[in-house]
């Protein structure tokens, strides 16, 4: 199930794209709903509510600002112009968490557990959209070239 940007915003009969937090907030929640995410893990709109839970804003040229704040500190801070993109900054935090979430739940002794969380990860970020699931293994494939797949005994799988 593929979703189309530019079609969403045709349904909104606009020539023009304008973002707004309602918008964003109903996608965000339609596409936490498929995979049946927390609602804890689910980004704040406009405002932090800190502790790391990451807020969304939109600024004045219509970017969109994926922001992390931790302790009062701005720790993060993503700009875009694209809705995907934001998508999937959104997802790939969410995912992972719910992923590792279920690799503690479905441990294997011996196994390193990034195996089952990381294939958790990209099975819930297709449910969501194949492109998602597409780009993030392509960053986990990265990940694994400098830190390959071991077991407990550190023998390279």
């Amino acid at each position: 199930m593929s979703f189309n940007i530019r079609q969403l915003f045709k349904k909104r009969k606009q020539v023009k794209p304008t973002m707004s937090y309602r918008f964003i907030k109903g996608l965000i929640e339609k596409f936490a709903s498929r995979i049946n995410a927390p609602v804890n893990l689910l980004p704040t709109y406009e405002h932090s509510e800190d502790f790391a839970r990451p807020h969304i804003e939109i600024d004045v040229d219509n970017n969109l600002h994926f922001v992390v704040i931790e302790r009062g500190k701005e720790i993060e801070r993503r700009k875009t112009a694209e809705l995907e993109e934001l998508i999937y900054w959104v997802f790939e935090g969410i995912t992972l968490t719910m992923a590792f979430d279920y690799e503690v739940k479905n441990r294997k002794q011996n196994q390193d557990p990034r195996i089952i969380a990381f294939n958790k990860q990209l099975e819930l970020l297709n449910t969501i959209d194949s492109k998602l699931g597409h780009k993030c293994k392509q960053k986990q494939e990265k990940i694994l070239l400098d830190a390959p797949y071991s077991d407990i005994n550190d023998k390279k799988l």
